[in-house]
């Protein structure tokens, strides 16, 4: 399984990659959303960790409302990239 950790704390990085890795998980890291982006469009991953908006330098305040307007974005932009229906 291939993770894809994304997070602009280098320190979460490394203590979420040596976690996952211990545990015999292929993991790549990087620190920004424009980082993710440019990365998936050339490698496959089964599974993305990533800070949600109101931290670092994202926009927006913390809020359940906004991690579900998060994950319903992400959601469509994988279903547009895989051809899977939402």
């Amino acid at each position: 399984m291939k993770i894809l950790i994304v997070d602009d704390e280098a320190g979460v990085r490394s203590a979420l990659a040596g976690v996952l890795q211990d545990e015999g998980y292929a993991v790549d890291t990087v620190e920004s959303g424009e980082a993710c982006l440019e990365l998936v469009t050339r490698q496959a991953f089964d599974v993305l960790l990533l800070d949600y908006r109101g931290y670092g330098k994202s926009e927006g305040t913390p809020s359940e409302a906004g991690l579900l307007a998060d994950a319903r974005a992400a959601r469509r932009w994988l279903a547009a990239r895989t051809g899977v229906a939402e």
